[in-house]
């Protein structure tokens, strides 16, 4: 994905129209003098009160992983709006989004609607997916800190994929993540080999 690209326009596009909508929310966050770090880090306390909670109660689980999939959307809302975006901030959140799939991930597992071998393969590929599309398109930007933490769509649409899966378990009581999770493993893997083969063929 190159700067003035059509992928690159179209987050854009995204972007602005999802700060619009969240204005009025934003607004209340920072009159209330809220960090978009602390969003970031409070989504992870509650993916970890969804880990605790879903073997005994699916529905309270359900909704600690709203609250973290609001704050994914809010805390980036909030640092553009306070004009606090930087890549620091965003290496920061592409971990917390990192370490909260995991989370949750391990919670299915732990729960037993996915085979630890599945939930170890995915999360290993949602990684070094993650890892390799970062290295190669931080040479296509160039960055206010250390590198540009740019990660692009494919693993938020996984994620989107296995979030959708919870519901489809929690509203219609089928359990479709013995299914789904190798499709979306093998994504990822092939979207790692992709990556790795572009990172070593540059010169």
């Amino acid at each position: 994905m190159k700067p003035g690209s059509g992928e690159d326009k179209i987050y854009n596009t995204w972007t602005k129209g999802k700060d619009t909508l969240l204005s009025p929310i934003i607004s209340i966050l920072l009159f209330l003098r809220i960090k978009p770090y602390m969003i970031t880090y409070g989504s992870i306390v509650s993916m970890i009160l969804f880990f605790i909670t879903l073997r005994t109660n699916i529905t309270i689980a359900a909704v600690f992983l709203l609250i973290t999939i609001l704050s994914d959307i809010f805390d980036g809302a909030l640092a553009r709006k306070n004009k606090s975006c930087s890549d620091k901030g965003k290496f920061q959140d592409i971990v917390a989004d990192n370490v909260n799939f995991s989370i949750f991930t391990f919670g299915i597992v732990y729960a037993g609607f996915l085979t630890g071998f599945w939930g170890m393969i995915i999360v290993y590929f949602m990684l070094l997916s993650k890892v390799l599309r970062i290295i190669f398109h931080s040479r296509e930007y160039s960055s206010d800190w250390w590198f540009k933490a740019i990660a692009g769509a494919l693993p938020n649409v996984v994620v989107l994929l296995s979030v959708i899966a919870f519901f489809i378990l929690l509203l219609g009581g089928y359990n479709v993540f013995n299914l789904i999770t190798p499709l979306l493993a093998g994504v990822l893997a092939i979207d790692s080999v992709f990556y790795f083969i572009r990172i070593v063929s540059q010169k």
